[in-house]
Formats: C-alpha cells, structure tokens, sequence
C-alpha cells in the first residue's frame, strides 16, 4: 500500500500549479513531511502530465487454495 492516494497526489500537485503559494505552506497545509516529496510530484505532473501520479501497482491477495495448489 502506498503512503498518499493519486487523488492526495493530484490534489496537492494541483495546487501548487495553481500558483501564488511555496512548497513549504502546501507542506503545512496538507501534512506531507518534506517539501521534496512535493517538489518531486510537481516536477514530474508538469513535465510528463498528471496521470504519472497515479499508483500503478495494486496488490493481489492469493487464497490458501490458490497458494497451495501452486506449490
């Protein structure tokens, strides 16, 4: 499981692109640690877009059945 959702991603990265507020207040604001993280997620939705947040991998959960009959 991944620490924040695409929607949190989209919504913060959104924000930022809007304008006229830093790193540091959209930090405060929605309680992410580090202003990295939200520099590297706006970095990446303006150079390639903002699906490129979304989470790719889902987890799949096997049943005993399943993982027996596999082994």
């Amino acid at each position: 499981m991944t620490k924040y959702s695409s929607d949190f991603k989209a919504r913060v990265v959104s924000q930022y692109l809007e304008g006229g507020i830093s790193y540091r207040d959209i930090c405060t604001e929605f309680g992410v640690p580090s202003k990295m993280t939200v520099q590297t997620w706006g970095n990446q939705a303006r150079d390639h877009g903002i699906d490129t947040l979304k989470v790719k991998r889902t987890r799949i959960d096997y049943s005993q059945t399943f993982k027996i009959a596999v082994v």
